[in-house]
């Protein structure tokens, strides 16, 4: 196995019991951003452009978005896996 591959971890579980569905989520970077859809009013993005002309309220979505630190490239980490953003 690579590098990369041996780095990878389980860094989020996300359930839902009542169904028994459920989402494994590995990465083999350092952060996480969760965004949970917050600001949705059932009517932005427009129903029509939305699957089955359905509408999505406040925290009827979840995203993980894996990632580095934001401020990674001011770090001076010589791990980190910005090094190319940070040469400029």
């Amino acid at each position: 196995p690579s590098t990369e591959q041996e780095c990878l971890r389980l860094t989020a579980v996300l359930s839902h019991p009542p169904t028994g569905r459920s989402l494994r989520v590995s990465t083999t970077t350092p952060g996480m951003q969760l965004y949970t859809a917050n600001y949705l009013d059932g009517k932005t993005p427009h129903p029509d452009l939305c699957k089955d002309g359905s509408s999505y309220g406040q925290w009827q979505g979840i995203c993980l978005e894996t990632q580095t630190y934001p401020d990674s490239i001011y770090s001076g980490d010589a791990d980190s896996s910005d090094d190319e953003f940070s040469k400029g």
